[in-house]
């Protein structure tokens, strides 16, 4: 009877990653937007929805 280790790979980071910057960027346009920011807020937005969920979906 051989008892070999248990192969656990820890999940990789870097999907999380991409996630954090999603729910950031997210943060960031709202916030801007509740202040009443015209700029900085739809800018934040943008990038999270048009580029941020899209990189993190695909490589998550």
């Amino acid at each position: 009877m051989t008892t070999e280790p248990l192969d656990r790979e820890r999940p990789p980071r870097r999907p999380l990653v991409w996630w954090g910057a999603c729910v950031l960027l997210l943060a960031i346009g709202y916030a801007d937007l509740w202040r009443g920011g015209v700029t900085i807020g739809p800018v934040c937005l943008v990038l999270a929805y048009g580029a941020a969920v899209p990189i993190a979906i695909l490589r998550g």
